[in-house]
């Protein structure tokens, strides 16, 4: 009992029967008076007291410590404290009782409390005074046999000095991205708050940096600048609390590749155990799908520019997770677009119209511009259309607008371009279509070509003509001979024949709108004629294949077949394709005339023409070799119109090389009338002047090396007409009033002696004779004496047996080797023949020769080309 007086008196010299003691460490202020020192004094320790019931229960007594922050006010079990907002504060509770009570202490927000314990004294101590705990009640409880007593205080406030505690003391963050910056701050009354950076400078709210409602800062877009330390601040009048947040901002690592090359990413990961990495890619900073790769190594083979972009590698092991981030940047892709280079568009008058350049990418994004090819000299494209994106928008289409619009997307590596013609065709000129013509040979016509301009500006004409004869192929030029075009645009020819047949295009335009183009088909009523472009006597090799055509013309058209001289159809391997007569592997039995016979009928009546050709095996062959040439006399009667027809072959195809020249004059300078057959290219070539310019053809047919050819040249008039062997012969017609042909000059075959003076007046590259053989020539289908008429020569001599004459038992030529001579052969054998000239048999049973002594079948050389071994 005397330690209990230490605690309950304030001061032990106020009471003689305290002297002696001394104040307790534990600083607990004088309390309610629960118990007298008197009290205490008069009971002698350890004598029992005889007034004392054995049973009591618990008085109970509560209030502050005068040394604590903490003052009471009122008395009784329910009491009002006042904390202050400095120091500690302590609330003494103190029960007595029989048996002693157990004490202990709640509140009414539930909160965890600190309290100790002493015999009938127990203390509830609070550190400082927190918003969490003003303004509540706090209860003492006693409890024993007899029963529980309650007392309660209640406790004010006074004022919370602040109190800043950093939720997230550190941030780690990427340029670019965002990060919120939290703080919690207690305090009462409610502390003022505010951020700071390290140099104590408010961060002041501004496009990046923005104070939220509840406290928190707002950062966005953050750079390298903003890496550092922030401060959230809370002050009342109470004091001043602050709290540090640590913000580093790095920089993402760039792989930059061009594309289509390799890019390779690593992400060096530590920890134990050793963590597993992943990657993903990232969509707005964030990550987006599965997995793309697992390993610290990422590789991507052939970049393009769907791969560039922001890649996360995630590192995970059972200690947590750790991000790192890589970007991907590939640069090099040429501008691109799905739109067709070259495109028309009809628009309509005052249409709205929209040119685009289609979809256009490229890395970088290319830029677009729009350029015109508009013949108006006031156009102007900025003043008239607008460019969004990648179209040109026109409000209003006008007249003026119809032209070339050109877009070019242009990037670092280089540039593309789509052009789309634009046609305006409401403004197109109109007219009626005419009818066929039906007329008699001999008499005159006219064709009219009507049509209105709805611009009402003058009208001009345009003829062009189509023959109807069978060797024309369609293809519209000049009109014939004998046409002329009025004054009023009219056709009008006085005296029709059949090489008038044919149709007959009008195009009529007044320079505004679209033009007006009609066709008119001209019959001509006649019998038919036939033209055979080769000579009365045709030589061709044995084994060789050729084409002889059958031209004809006439209305209606006639009908074509060929006969043998003894006056039946030609029979197999040969036939007839179309007019023409085709000759396969020719042997001396079908040797002899084969005759062209075409009819029609013309009001009911037959008509026929016919025309032979003597077919015979080939004679004399010359061999020509580059630098060679052999003179004949000039073609003759070639002034109206000539054909020629020729059989060569040649080592080198590729080559430009001479095969007939024949000239007006080889002196001076100055246009001449020439006709020339020439290889250029592995085709054959023919060109022809009569006075206006010289008219070049070329054949389609590609020439192989070491085989034969025929090839036929015919003029007549103002058309001049070139075909190889079988094809499709084509022609065209002389320019101008001038088509007589002047040739004074010998013919030369196979070269010319001065090759640099044919290149000035053929205007060609040809460098080069024939390297080859040449057979059958015939003029105006009389056949020439290649060794009897010659007037002279160069290094011409005898041609010999080729590749396909040495080949025996059906043996192939290879081509390869005819272009190193042309009597150095090497055959390709068919089974069961083998050898350099497939003349060897072979026994399959054996795999030896039958013919030779090399091998037998019971010993054999296998090192020789004609043994085989054992299968």
């Amino acid at each position: 009992m005397e330690f209990l007086c230490s605690l309950l008196v304030s001061d032990p010299s106020s009471n003689p029967k305290c002297s002696g003691r001394t104040r307790p460490l534990l600083v607990i202020a004088a309390l309610l008076a629960i118990v007298s020192c008197d009290q205490v004094a008069s009971q002698t320790p350890g004598a029992p007291d005889p007034a004392s019931p054995t049973e009591e229960c618990p008085r109970i007594q509560i209030g502050c410590d005068p040394h604590s922050a903490c003052r009471a006010r009122g008395g009784g079990p329910d009491v009002e404290a006042v904390g202050q907002h400095q120091g500690r504060i302590s609330f003494v509770c103190s029960v007595l009782g029989t048996p002693q009570p157990d004490i202990s202490w709640s509140s009414d927000n539930e909160q965890q409390l600190s309290t100790r314990t002493l015999g009938s004294l127990s203390v509830l101590e609070l550190e400082r005074l927190r918003s969490d705990i003003h303004n509540t009640t706090f209860h003492c409880q006693g409890t024993n046999t007899c029963g529980t007593r309650k007392a309660s205080i209640f406790l004010g406030v006074g004022g919370v000095a602040p109190s800043a505690r950093a939720v997230t003391p550190r941030i780690v963050r990427y340029v670019g991205e965002s990060a919120t910056f939290r703080c919690d701050i207690d305090g009462y009354p409610s502390p003022i708050r505010h951020w700071t950076n390290v140099f104590e400078q408010r961060v002041v709210d501004d496009s990046r940096f923005v104070l939220q409602p509840d406290g928190s800062l707002q950062a966005s877009q953050l750079t390298v600048d903003d890496n550092g330390v922030y401060f959230c601040s809370g002050e009342n009048e109470y004091g001043r609390s602050s709290a540090s947040v640590m913000l580093t901002v790095k920089v993402i690592p760039k792989v930059t590749v061009d594309f289509g090359t390799p890019a390779l990413m690593a992400c060096e990961a530590t920890g134990t155990p050793l963590p597993f990495v992943t990657w993903y890619r990232t969509e707005d900073g964030k990550r987006v799908g599965s997995a793309v790769h697992e390993g610290q190594f990422f590789a991507v083979e052939s970049t393009r520019k769907e791969d560039a972009g922001i890649y996360i590698c995630n590192a995970t092991n059972q200690g947590g997770i750790a991000i790192g981030k890589v970007e991907l940047v590939v640069i090099g892709e040429k501008p691109t677009s799905d739109a067709d280079p070259r495109s028309e568009v009809d628009v309509r008058y005052r249409q709205r119209v929209a040119l685009s350049c289609g979809a256009v990418q490229g890395v970088p994004t290319p830029r677009i511009t729009w350029t015109s090819l508009v013949d108006t000299p006031s156009f102007n494209l900025k003043d008239r259309a607008t460019e969004i994106g990648s179209e040109l928008i026109f409000e209003s289409i006008q007249y003026a607008d119809r032209g070339v619009f050109i877009c070019t997307a242009t990037n670092t590596l280089g540039n593309i371009t789509v052009q789309i013609d634009m046609k305006i065709f409401d403004d197109a000129m109109s007219g009626p279509d005419p009818a066929p013509q039906h007329v008699t040979s001999g008499s005159g016509v006219e064709l009219d070509c009507q049509a209105s301009s709805p611009t009402n500006q003058p009208i001009s004409y345009t003829w062009t003509w189509s023959s109807q004869r069978s060797d024309s192929h369609n293809l519209a030029g000049p009109i014939p001979y004998g046409a002329s075009v009025t004054r009023s645009g009219k056709l009008r020819i006085n005296s029709a024949s059949l090489d008038h047949g044919g149709v007959f295009w009008c195009k009529a335009e007044d320079g505004v709108a679209v033009p007006l183009r009609r066709s008119t088909q001209l019959y001509i009523y006649g019998a038919p004629e036939v033209l055979l472009d080769q000579p009365e006597t045709l030589y061709i090799s044995s084994g060789t294949s050729t084409a002889i055509p059958c031209y004809v013309a006439g209305y209606p058209t006639p009908k074509v077949r060929w006969f043998r001289h003894d006056g039946r159809p030609v029979r197999s391997p040969h036939r007839q394709r179309g007019s023409t007569l085709h000759l396969h592997r020719f042997s001396a039995h079908d040797a002899g005339a084969y005759t062209c016979v075409a009819s029609n009928r013309i009001r009911s009546q037959k008509r026929e023409t016919s025309k032979t050709v003597n077919v015979l095996l080939a004679g004399e062959q010359p061999r020509f070799f580059g630098d060679s040439f052999a003179a004949y006399p000039t073609i003759p009667s070639a002034f109206i119109s000539f054909s020629l027809l020729l059989g060569f072959r040649t080592a080198s195809p590729e080559r430009s090389q001479l095969l007939l020249f024949n000239t007006q004059s080889a002196r001076g300078r100055g246009k001449r009338d020439f006709v020339a057959l020439f290889l250029l290219g592995g085709r054959v070539h023919a060109a022809v002047d009569a006075g206006h310019g010289a008219v070049h053809l070329a054949h389609s047919a590609r020439i192989r090396a070491g085989a034969w050819y025929t090839v036929s040249i015919m003029k007549k008039r103002r058309q001049v007409v070139l075909n190889v062997g079988s094809g499709s012969a084509v022609s065209a017609r002389f320019a101008g009033n001038l088509y007589g042909l002047n040739l004074n000059e010998p013919m030369y075959l196979g070269g010319y002696p001065d090759l640099a003076a044919l290149k000035d007046i053929t205007a060609t590259n040809i460098d080069s004779g024939l390297v080859g053989c040449m057979q059958g020539v015939s003029i105006s289908q009389t056949a020439l004496d290649l060794r009897g008429d010659v007037q002279a020569s160069h290094r011409v001599s005898q041609c010999t047996a080729w590749c396909e004459d040495k080949c025996r038992n059906g043996g192939l030529c290879s081509s390869s080797q005819v272009d190193k001579a042309i009597n150095e052969v090497r055959c390709r054998c068919r089974a069961p023949y083998h050898g350099t000239h497939c003349g060897i048999a072979v026994d399959r049973h054996r795999f030896c020769t039958l013919d030779e002594n090399t091998c037998s079948h019971r010993q054999c050389d296998y090192s020789h080309e004609c043994c085989r071994p054992p299968v």
